[in-house]
């Protein structure tokens, strides 16, 4: 992957905008990204980093991200930045200009089909961390925006907690799995293009989680659960 450079740090989100309060910075492409590393924990880094490389191949809408690097006079300006982002690449995801939180009471009537793609692309990889309180989503120029992927991978709650969890839950009986269309997206990703995807996780992240086994085996055998556990997964529930 391409790594951008960080030119300016500008702030740091306010506590309303999720538990980590990523920085603010002004990067070298123009753009304004929300930049997440040490400090958030370098397995969230990867989670979000995988996640969005997922996302982007079931063209589930998720904004522009990348890997940022800062040069010695950003680190010099602020000890702050370097303590808690780390000397290693950061996860950065681009600003969406003029975006609100979604409302599904307010944004949802003419986007089931999105929505159902986007809860779908989240039971694949087990996001959790979607929920009415926390939906980590954006609405703006007439799309849903999807952020926020760094407690992806998580296979702890039954089917039934998912649900009734997630924002766009209650949508779960209009779910057409269309097993015949999806599963042959999935296998061409983990057939084509998850080895790529690993391999572009920074070597600092893993090095700082542990082993490249482990964690490269835990999220495959998330990802695999429509073929490992077919009647689970493609399930159609009526909960």
């Amino acid at each position: 992957m391409d790594f951008l450079e960080i030119i300016e740090i500008t702030g740091r989100t306010d506590e309303g905008s999720g538990v980590l309060e990523p920085f603010i910075c002004h990067c070298s492409d123009g753009k304004t990204y929300y930049v997440k590393g040490k400090y958030a924990g370098y397995e969230s880094c990867i989670r979000e980093l995988v996640a969005a490389r997922l996302g982007r191949l079931l063209n589930i809408n998720i904004p522009p991200f990348g890997l940022v690097t800062f040069p010695p006079e950003i680190s010099a300006e602020s000890s702050l930045f370097e303590k808690e982002i780390g000397k290693a690449p950061a996860f950065a995801s681009c600003e969406v200009e003029n975006a609100v939180r979604f409302q599904t009471t307010s944004h949802s009537e003419d986007m089931n089909a999105k929505e159902l793609d986007i809860l779908f692309f989240d039971w694949w990889i087990r996001n959790d961390d979607r929920t009415k309180d926390n939906p980590n989503l954006l609405f703006a120029n007439g799309e849903i925006h999807v952020i926020d992927h760094n407690q992806a991978f998580v296979n702890n709650d039954s089917l039934s907690s998912f649900i009734h969890k997630h924002v766009l839950g209650q949508s779960w009986n209009l779910l057409q799995f269309e097993r015949e269309r999806r599963e042959p997206q999935l296998d061409n990703i983990m057939s084509n293009h998850w080895k790529q995807i690993v391999s572009d996780i920074p070597s600092e992240w893993i090095e700082a989680v542990y082993s490249q086994e482990e964690i490269i085996h835990d999220m495959e055998n998330i990802l695999l659960r429509y073929k490992k556990e077919p009647d689970a997964f493609w399930f159609r529930s009526n909960i």
